[in-house]
């Protein structure tokens, strides 16, 4: 069991050098090919190009699923959101959703359809 999971682990470092390799020297390819031509900058190395990697993850926290913040408060608000919409009452239910109908989406729903266009079954 524990020889599987070490390699498991040297598979998982493999795969995050690998994956960093990949993205430094495509950040050195974007920024070379285009900052220097836009802003008259100068051109990066790889470990700069690196460096740009890892302060966008910290400043904006972005290249996972688990780690970004926002994930989480997008869960915690549909939760409470769940929540409450199933302790409402079918009437409150139907006047919450009349009431967000519109408010939302502007008046559109997801076929870009006008609502008032929309026929309804009497």
């Amino acid at each position: 069991m524990k020889k599987w999971m070490f390699f498991k682990g040297v598979k998982i470092m493999l795969f995050a050098t690998s994956a960093a390799i990949v993205f430094g020297y495509l950040v050195v390819w974007l920024w070379n090919a285009l900052i220097p031509e836009i802003f008259h900058a100068n051109p990066i190395t790889f470990w700069q190009g690196i460096g740009l990697l890892v302060l966008s993850r910290i400043l904006f926290g972005g290249f996972g699923h688990k780690w970004g913040g926002a994930n989480r408060k997008h869960g915690m608000f549909k939760e409470k959101l769940e929540q409450k919409m199933a302790s409402m009452s079918p009437e409150e239910l139907m006047e919450f959703q009349a009431k967000w109908k519109n408010h939302c989406g502007y008046g559109w729903n997801r076929n870009n359809k006008r609502t008032e266009d929309i026929p309804t079954e009497n």
